[in-house]
């Protein structure tokens, strides 16, 4: 039996440990493979991109470096009005827009960077910023790989996304962001494949983890709902409520409201700050009209011939970025290996996933379902308010729907794809893993290509 807060001892017995972790062990260590695919070809695109895609470049760019100077909440436009922001080089004012309320945590590659570079040339503080970046943002991916153990195929087929390379290669609050996310996401997986005892060392690690993720993105402030996974576990196997997850869901909740109310008066975007608050009050008073925004995002077809934005940012993931987009000749290597690196994940854990019990699926698939629907609606709250809710609006689709932003669920997309258990079992792992690689290659020397030559 589990002696509570013990100190980190197993509460099953060591032979069902074993098998939860020599089920099917990877041909190839992704979370080696990564930094060493990633890194060159990061470095490459770093000093070489002929046609960057950085989405809103230059704002993450003001905002890091205002950051790391010191200055965490930004400033208001000198000449009036309710934009918010910093100052360029030469002097004059720019607004960050919706850049404008990101935590210092999403800078933190930026700030180890200027602590070397400040003094600098600028461009040589934005290449120093931008390896930093993608330096940190690898590591922090390459180790959540790891700890994932059987899911780590699903946190490297998340990563390996053109679109989640892409946004590290300049200083981004995306790349912190989804890189954090899914650190976040392989902890809560290892300590619920492993069945962990709680421990003090336990509590600590998730109330860190839960204090960074209420710094990234607020749409990742649900992800701390997996931690019931993990109460979920415990209470199964020894019938208490394990009351003590609650105090890293409380960390969590304390950080995102800590930094909530440094950034109360500032509006998003271009909107004064009536603008934004009128927006939430329409909210809070039509609710049955933002549920049917909602659906109309969901299903509205795209329309090119009207708004092309929309449908550059809509298509993101099959695309790489809004700006330069990818050609599927150069996509289709990225979703063939992500399909099998599925697959492998799937084959891994069949063992495991055949023993789990039926009350074990159904409550590990509604949290991770509720994650998800609760990420899209908290998404579409913050469309609706950065782009200016109005009266006109209700009811219609949000505009601004970028599928960047849902980078943070996908592996949680794929692991309820995993639990039905399909049965999947690969003989020859080794010839398929071998594939992925090579595709892997390809795909990003057609990144590499497609930046990098002059096209007329």
């Amino acid at each position: 039996m589990v002696n509570r807060l013990s100190g980190g001892r197993h509460f099953v017995s060591s032979k069902q440990g074993d098998v939860s972790l020599q089920s099917m062990k990877s041909v190839f260590r992704w979370d080696v493979l990564y930094p060493l695919i990633v890194l060159p070809c990061g470095l490459f695109m770093i000093f070489f991109d002929r046609y960057p895609a950085r989405n809103d470049g230059e704002a993450h760019w003001l905002r890091a470096v205002q950051v790391a100077s010191g200055l965490f909440v930004p400033l208001r436009d000198p000449a009036g009005g309710d934009r918010y922001g910093g100052f360029r080089a030469n002097g004059a004012f720019a607004s960050f827009n919706n850049t404008a309320i990101n935590s210092p945590f999403l800078y933190y590659p930026t700030i180890f960077s200027q602590f070397f570079f400040r003094y600098t040339a600028e461009h040589v503080q934005y290449v120093a910023a931008s390896i930093s970046t993608l330096l940190c943002c690898t590591v922090c991916i390459a180790l959540a790989i790891h700890i994932a153990g059987q899911m780590g195929e699903l946190i490297a087929a998340t990563a390996f996304i053109p679109t989640v390379f892409l946004s590290m290669v300049f200083p981004s609050a995306d790349a912190v962001t989804n890189s954090f996310a899914l650190l976040f996401i392989a902890v809560v997986c290892r300590y619920s494949v492993l069945l962990k005892a709680t421990s003090w060392q336990t509590i600590l690690i998730l109330s860190l983890l839960c204090i960074g993720l209420a710094q990234i993105k607020t749409t990742c402030l649900v992800l701390m709902l997996l931690i019931g996974v993990i109460a979920w576990r415990q209470y199964r196997h020894d019938r208490h409520i394990p009351i003590e997850y609650f105090i890293p869901l409380g960390f969590g909740v304390s950080s995102a409201l800590i930094w909530w109310w440094q950034i109360r008066s500032i509006s998003p975007w271009i909107l004064s700050y009536q603008q934004y608050v009128d927006g939430k009050q329409l909210l809070i008073h039509h609710p049955f009209a933002f549920l049917k925004g909602v659906i109309m995002t969901v299903f509205q077809p795209l329309d090119l011939s009207k708004d092309q934005y929309n449908v550059q940012r809509n298509i993101q993931l099959y695309t790489g970025t809004e700006n330069t987009m990818l050609p599927m000749t150069v996509m289709v290597f990225f979703i063939i290996s992500c399909i099998a690196l599925w697959m492998v994940a799937a084959s891994k854990s069949h063992l495991v996933l055949s023993k789990m019990e039926p009350a074990d699926r159904v409550f590990i698939q509604t949290i991770l379902a509720s994650i998800i629907v609760l990420f899209y609606l908290l998404t579409c709250v913050a469309m609706a308010l950065v782009m200016g809710y109005t009266p006109q609006n209700l009811g219609k689709a949000f505009d601004g729907m970028q599928s960047r932003y849902f980078v943070p669920v996908l592996p949680l997309i794929g692991i309820m794809l995993l639990i039905p258990n399909w049965g999947i079992v690969i003989r020859h792992s080794k010839a398929l893993e071998r594939c992925v690689l090579v595709f892997l290659w390809l795909g990003f020397v057609g990144i590499l290509a497609a930046h990098t030559i002059r096209f007329i």
